[in-house]
């Protein structure tokens, strides 16, 4: 009988913890949230950095005549990146945990939002430069009907949906677990 009672009291006893316990706790959660963000951003920035790569190649192999200065905007576009990386590191990773601590994750889930969105409206704009880039240098080395002219360049709206879209799904496949890790903090937080 005093194992059932027990077992009882067992089932229906929380265990409480104070303040500075689950201050802990929340702590180390967001420490590896922020540690795994910045493992992801490590490889975005190998990601971009290939990306790169490639297109300046696909340029030469093309044989473009602004070859030259379409490599130079997409090396510019990534040194803007680059930066972009770094600037999003530092923050991330000089934030001071003995702050208030709902203040923090915040802090973190709301950088970490204006960062994805970012992404997804430079992202798209900068390739919708560089192709329309490519095609008025193909339409000034070659002799192309109006019809294809306008057609080549229409195709622009219907780039930038889908590299948005694409765009848009690749940074929530990224960063998207962390943020509803950091969202599911600050709601364990507040209840």
């Amino acid at each position: 009988m005093e194992l059932d009672e027990l077992k009882s009291k067992l089932d229906v006893s929380d265990v409480l913890y104070s303040a500075s316990e689950l201050n802990d706790i929340f702590e180390v959660k967001t420490k590896d949230a922020v540690n795994r963000i910045n493992r992801k951003m490590w490889w975005d920035a190998l990601f971009m950095i290939l990306t790169a790569a490639t297109l300046i190649v696909t340029t030469f192999l093309i044989g473009l005549r602004d070859r030259y200065l379409i490599s130079s905007e997409i090396i510019i576009l990534s040194a803007a990146l680059f930066i972009h990386y770094r600037i999003k590191y530092y923050l991330l990773n000089r934030i001071n945990f003995e702050e208030k601590f709902n203040h923090v994750v915040t802090k973190v889930w709301r950088r970490l939002k204006t960062y994805m969105r970012m992404y997804e409206v430079v992202i798209p704009l900068g390739i919708a430069a560089l192709y329309l880039n490519i095609q008025f240098d193909l339409i000034a080395m070659t002799h192309i009907e109006p019809f294809d002219k306008i057609i080549r360049l229409g195709f622009t709206i219907p780039l930038i949906s889908v590299v948005y879209v694409l765009t848009k799904k690749l940074v929530h496949l990224i960063y998207g677990p962390d943020l509803e890790k950091l969202n599911a903090i600050i709601n364990e937080m507040t209840t």
